[in-house]
């Protein structure tokens, strides 16, 4: 009788420890090469984030071939992964690299950074035993940073092909063929009917023919399009000192510096002012300003050079009259 009760024991819990198996939720197992894989990978892609932080908004000209190395690494190690864990979210993030590296020698702003981070934390969940909400967390954060990438890179490309037009433009405006130049932006415009920096072009190519009125109207259009480009109301700041209505020109300086946090491109701006006003000292208090925060030698280089005559002619002046 009792062998009998020892039976039933024996099979009650056999059962139970059954029933626990069957409920208990199953982790999914990652193969230990794998996870090493991965944990390499995240660790490329923390230095890349690193360098990232480092090199600031040049990031792309200064990382050049390095920063292509890394998204080939990244994309083929995932891609390589998805294939061996049969993961569609793996897959996902692969794209998403394999996309980034067309996007290898631009310049890079900190929504980059947030996407590789992203990427990074996604990769973590993925890769190592989590469970499963998390796991299909981790794959929809995948999902949503593959589908940012393939925009931010289809931008990218879009405003690279912009760009070496618009390269183009600016070597005819140096060159002073003008209606080559104005032919190719409204080529442009044809194409892009709102693109404020075709009409930028089209100001600066009327303010070198001295058609100010005309270019005023293009910067005025350029501004009403993008009103957060300081480079459309440096153009029309310079044009305003040119015409000499100073009132408006400072205006706009103070519109430059509230969009480039006060940068060298206002100092710039007061150095040309000053020299309209036949004012040496406050242009040459402005250069220093401007050298100080960074401008460019060239343009410092000119800036001074328009100082000296600018003080040779007053001292010749001053002269003529004292004697």
């Amino acid at each position: 009788m009792s062998d009998s009760f020892e039976t039933i024991d024996e099979f009650s819990q056999n059962n139970e420890e059954e029933w626990w198996n069957d409920a208990e939720p199953q982790k999914p197992s990652t193969p230990w090469s794998w996870r090493i894989a991965g944990i390499l990978l995240i660790v490329l892609l923390i230095v890349r984030v690193l360098l990232l932080l480092w090199t600031g908004p040049e990031a792309g000209e200064l990382l050049g071939s390095w920063r292509l190395l890394f998204d080939l690494i990244l994309g083929a190690g995932l891609i390589a992964g998805a294939a061996w864990a049969r993961s569609w979210a793996l897959w996902r993030a692969g794209i998403y690299i394999v996309f980034s590296i067309w996007a290898a020698f631009q310049d890079t702003n900190y929504l980059d950074i947030i996407l590789q981070v992203s990427v990074g934390i996604s990769l973590f969940l993925l890769l190592w035993e989590t469970p499963g909400k998390l796991r299909t967390l981790a794959g929809v954060l995948v999902f949503v940073m593959g589908v940012f990438g393939v925009l931010v890179v289809g931008i990218g490309i879009t405003a690279i092909n912009a760009m070496n037009q618009w390269d183009e433009v600016v070597t005819l405006i140096d060159e002073e063929n003008y209606m080559e130049a104005e032919e190719k932006i409204n080529q442009r415009l044809a194409e892009q009917p709102d693109d404020d920096m075709a009409f930028n072009l089209l100001g600066l190519v009327y303010s070198q023919q001295d058609d100010s009125d005309t270019a005023i109207d293009y910067f005025n259009k350029a501004i009403e399009l993008d009103p957060t480009y300081y480079l459309y109301y440096y153009n029309r700041a310079s044009e305003w000192i040119y015409l000499e209505n100073y009132d408006a020109a400072i205006k706009d300086i103070e519109k430059v510096g509230e969009l480039t946090n006060n940068g060298y491109e206002v100092d710039t701006l007061y150095v040309r002012l000053y020299l309209t006003q036949i004012d040496s000292s406050k242009a040459k208090e402005a250069l220093e300003r401007a050298e100080q925060k960074g401008a460019p030698e060239e343009e410092v280089s000119i800036l001074r050079f328009f100082i000296q005559l600018l003080e040779q002619a007053e001292q010749d002046e001053a002269s003529t009259e004292s004697g």
